[in-house]
């Protein structure tokens, strides 16, 4: 199989490849084995080494130059860059294919949505947050009317790339099978708007019944303001209550034991499914090695930081957790584990009991 780029040390971008099929990854590896081509080589490797290419019908010259300008198009961010949505792709792979979505929660065409999903869903980020956008009046923020605004650009870039016909990988599929696709890549990033996040778990829990993540520690730990993925103090505690009323009212989850030949019971189902999937894609570094996971939060620290100095410099009020004065989120992660991370990843795994260690290495985080 042709790669998209030329690259420097195939038998390393190899052995990084093949790491893509376990639950232990570093996007950081593959970015530095790579030359700076983490998404790319990846997506375009898992796209062929599922079949999806051939199932498609895809266009591999035209896949490979989309799958490129995609990755230009992600800003060199300390976080939102490149090698998160690799990171993201390969979670969201690992999931499909070992979490127990396969094959009941996600056919063919799911597939393809789910992985071109994670593959544009922070596309062009500015390293801002929607609240930033608001606050500035910026266009994106006018043009989508304040609603994910930033969820709703890397959308409407993403698929603008497919205007021009040397990039239009999906050309041969049928307008019908095409606008099934759109239509699924489009609600899984814009659930990944954490303003959506309390209301995609609550309904997804409510669905299955799942038991309730139990806090691991005490609430008072929180930290003032936003936690490191930009959930608010009211979100926080609507979530505490969520957690309140729902331990009063738990039951088991009905999946099978072994956590296989899962079916959806409806398409909400299966739509809040893989959105949670994506959600916890996203926050995929929550799962990884200690290292790894630290080198990650230190990366948002420092966008963070730089958003209070953008927002220092416009004489703003800066955002919780932005000023590089005070505590950053290095020192306010328990918080965020508490009210989101460890519900999340939690109620995931109690419905998809094989992407149990991914909840594993949160917890062990």
């Amino acid at each position: 199989m042709e790669l998209p780029v030329q690259l420097p040390a195939m038998s390393q971008v190899e052995t990084c490849l093949s790491s893509a099929n376990s639950w232990a990854f570093d996007a950081f590896q593959l970015t530095s084995a790579t030359a700076g081509r983490p998404l790319s080589v990846l997506a375009y490797w898992l796209l062929h080494q599922s079949g999806l290419a051939a199932w498609a019908h895809l266009d591999h010259t035209k896949l490979a130059r989309w799958l490129c300008r995609i990755e230009d198009g992600y800003c060199a961010n300390p976080y939102h860059n490149r090698s998160h949505a690799a990171d993201v792709v390969q979670t969201m792979h690992m999931l499909l294919t070992r979490g127990g979505l396969m094959p009941g929660y996600a056919d063919h065409l799911t597939q393809l949505a789910a992985y071109l999903a994670a593959v544009c869903h922070d596309y062009q980020h500015i390293g801002r947050t929607n609240d930033w956008l608001v606050e500035t009046q910026d266009e994106l923020a006018l043009r989508y009317n304040d609603r994910s605004p930033m969820e709703n650009h890397h959308l409407a870039g993403a698929f603008s790339l497919l205007k021009h016909p040397d990039m239009n990988f999906l050309q041969a599929m049928p307008k019908a099978t095409y606008d099934r696709l759109r239509k699924l890549v489009i609600e899984l990033v814009l659930g990944t708007d954490m303003k959506q996040h309390f209301s995609i778990m609550g309904s997804f829990t409510a669905m299955h019944r799942t038991a309730p993540a139990m806090l691991s520690r005490k609430q008072s730990t929180l930290g003032l303001g936003r936690t490191s993925h930009g959930v608010s103090p009211s979100e926080l505690s609507i979530a505490s209550s969520y957690h309140a009323a729902s331990a009063r009212g738990s039951c088991e989850s009905h999946s099978p034991k072994d956590g296989k030949n899962l079916q959806p019971s409806s398409d909400q189902d299966k739509l809040l499914s893989l959105q949670m999937a994506l959600k916890c894609s996203d926050l995929g570094h929550l799962a990884a090695p200690l290292p790894v996971h630290l080198a990650w939060v230190s990366r948002l620290e420092a966008e963070f930081f730089a958003q209070g100095d953008a927002e220092r410099a416009q004489g703003l009020t800066i955002s919780p957790l932005c000023d590089r004065t005070k505590q950053g989120i290095t020192k306010s992660q328990v918080g965020f584990f508490d009210f989101v991370a460890l519900p999340l990843f939690n109620n995931f795994t109690a419905r998809f009991t094989t992407a149990k260690p991914l909840l594993r290495g949160v917890m062990a985080n």
